[in-house]
């Protein structure tokens, strides 16, 4: 209990003018953080937003009602009825359903401050091209480097030791992409295509490449709340005034889902279906023909 006691009396020292000066001379931030053996690196903060989503149920709640409150059901409009119905019928079939694909994409961004989605864009047999294989990248796996110059962006997936194992099987291995088997045979990462993976991230940076999750800045009070929990101590009054901190930073409005919701629908129509349509050269007047997603609320 010696950390909690100690920010807790360091909090009150502030509040007392003539005592400020005696706070900032004495507290430094990495003393609580390495106190609390703190996440030093991406993986391990990720891992960390796992463990609390999972096992603390306020944040689970608060993280959950934001990813859905962001992404009400949507239908697709378009001004040509026989590529609405093609769209359509890529959007929403037997293997792939885009609003159940978006839950999950509002989720990983809302829980780890990101969503990476993948696909390959195969051509059928009456010629159209088409999504296939659409997934969600997990963000540990995923390596995203910026030009310093060009600010253009390139990825790469870190290999599981199960596609490993796969792409080192010649009875296996005949179906995975070239790229893969060389990776793995060279040790690195696999290159992924650019016009196939694309990043909506939670910047809390200018100069950031990656997201950052929201429970992030919780885990000084998710940690003091755990210990807490562990030693049956606390006041009523502190485990109010550190419930009061999760809910100043997971609950968001409307308005902040409205602007969340807003990037989603670019995404989905600049990621998902313009490729599609400049694939398949859905035009009319030189302009492509993309959908409208009208939201239902």
């Amino acid at each position: 209990m010696k950390n909690l006691d100690w920010l807790f009396n360091m909090l009150k020292k502030y509040s007392k003018e003539n005592d400020q000066n005696e706070f900032f001379n004495s507290y430094d931030p990495t003393t609580i953080l390495d106190s609390v053996n703190m996440p030093k690196s991406r993986c391990e903060n990720l891992r960390w937003v796992r463990i609390y989503f999972n096992t603390e149920p306020l944040i689970n709640e608060l993280v959950t009602d934001n990813a859905n409150a962001a992404l009400p059901r949507f239908e697709l409009i378009t001004s040509s009825s026989k590529i609405g119905e093609f769209y359509n019928e890529m959007a929403f079939n037997d293997t792939f359903n885009l609003y159940d694909f978006m839950k999950q994409f509002s989720l990983s961004f809302h829980k780890f401050g990101e969503a990476i989605p993948f696909g390959n864009l195969e051509e059928g047999e009456d010629g159209h091209w088409r999504w296939k294989n659409f997934i969600l990248l997990e963000p540990e796996l995923v390596s995203i480097v910026s030009d310093m110059m060009t600010g253009e962006r390139s990825f790469e997936m870190i290999p599981c030791e199960e596609l490993k194992e796969l792409a080192r099987d010649p009875d296996k291995n005949k179906e995975l992409d070239p790229e893969i088997i060389a990776a793995i045979k060279e040790r690195r990462n696999i290159r992924l295509d650019p016009s196939r993976v694309s990043l909506v991230a939670r910047l809390t940076d200018p100069s950031a490449i990656r997201g950052t999750s929201p429970i992030h800045c919780l885990f000084k009070v998710l940690a003091l709340m755990d210990i807490m929990r562990l030693k049956k101590q606390g006041t009523k009054h502190e485990w109010e005034y550190l419930k009061d901190q999760i809910d100043l930073v997971l609950k968001t409005d409307s308005m902040v889902h409205r602007c969340t919701r807003g990037t989603f629908e670019n995404w989905m129509l600049i990621r998902y279906f313009k490729p599609i349509a400049e694939k398949n050269g859905f035009r009319s007047k030189g302009k492509l023909i993309l959908p409208k997603i009208r939201w239902i609320e």
